[in-house]
């Protein structure tokens, strides 16, 4: 299991909570199986275990993330990027593992 992964963005949040999976922007290299949360590295509250999985390689193309912003859980591009970390560079899709 990797380490926990953060959900503090309430639309990325709500879309992995009722749709069960969400594209997420990170700067971090992950994979496999790891607990989602909610709050900060000292309180927080867990939310459930996640499967993380790459979707594409380093520094995707605005044409690549226009077709997953459906799955972002923000309404445009400029949202989600928005909102996005600084330094950003990979796209990943985490799903719900189990009921939450």
């Amino acid at each position: 299991m990797t380490h926990p992964i953060y959900f503090n963005v309430e639309q990325a949040r709500n879309q992995l909570s009722l749709v069960g999976w969400v594209y997420t922007l990170r700067k971090k290299r992950r994979t496999g199986t790891a607990i989602a949360r909610q709050g900060s590295y000292y309180r927080w509250t867990r939310l459930g275990q996640v499967r993380i999985l790459d979707v594409n390689g380093d520094n995707p193309s605005p044409e690549f993330l226009k077709g997953l912003v459906a799955g972002s859980g923000f309404s445009s591009l400029d949202d989600w990027l928005a909102h996005a970390p600084k330094g950003w560079n990979r796209v990943y899709e985490v799903r719900r593992v189990g009921k939450w």
